[in-house]
């Protein structure tokens, strides 16, 4: 007997010490086009991994660091306007791996910084899974924000947990890199 997707969620986010929660959104025009969103809140390090499952976007995933960064990046599929805007000096950082730079721009503050953090594990997963868009880490007041688009359905539960596992990974070489910095500063 196979379960629900809802219940796959809930075990999911337990299996983390996480929590589930679904809400629905505020109905439209005539009371219309309401929709559902489930949110899976996952502790990881000293932050939280979000999943935003929503019927009318694509699934957001986050991983909100306790403390500010200082570094920003975007990084997302390279289309025929970018290449465009490199005949008329579009910036970019490449990191040495033609397949991955032919593939994605990116864009960030520090290229030592992105380079250290996109290993080939990092770099071999957005290749396979090039329909990702927008891999962001933002910078706010308190704290730091890394955030992947995921255009594939929630049911997808193998997806979730690549996703997932790429999300913790991601946030460890962003860890290591910021110790050595510090560790560096002192």
């Amino acid at each position: 007997m196979s379960i629900s997707l809802n219940e796959y969620l809930k075990n999911f986010a337990k299996e983390r010490n996480g929590t589930f929660k679904v809400k629905k959104t505020a109905p439209g025009i005539g009371g219309m086009n309401s929709w559902r969103v489930t949110i899976l809140n996952l502790p990881y390090k000293n932050g939280e991994i979000h999943f935003i499952i929503s019927q009318a976007s694509p699934m957001k995933i986050h991983y909100i660091f306790n403390f500010n960064i200082k570094l920003d990046f975007l990084i997302y599929n390279e289309d025929w306007t970018d290449k465009i805007g490199k005949l008329f000096g579009l910036k970019e950082h490449q990191i040495g791996n033609n397949k991955f730079d032919n593939k994605f721009i990116i864009k960030g503050t520090n290229k030592t910084f992105v380079s250290n953090i996109l290993d080939k594990p990092i770099q071999e997963f957005l290749i396979k899974n090039d329909r990702f868009s927008n891999l962001i880490l933002e910078s706010k007041a308190n704290n730091s924000k890394l955030e992947l688009n995921a255009p594939f359905n929630e049911s997808n539960t193998t997806k979730m947990k690549e996703a997932y596992e790429f999300i913790r990974n991601l946030a460890d070489n962003i860890y290591n890199f910021y110790e050595k910095q510090t560790d560096n500063k002192t």
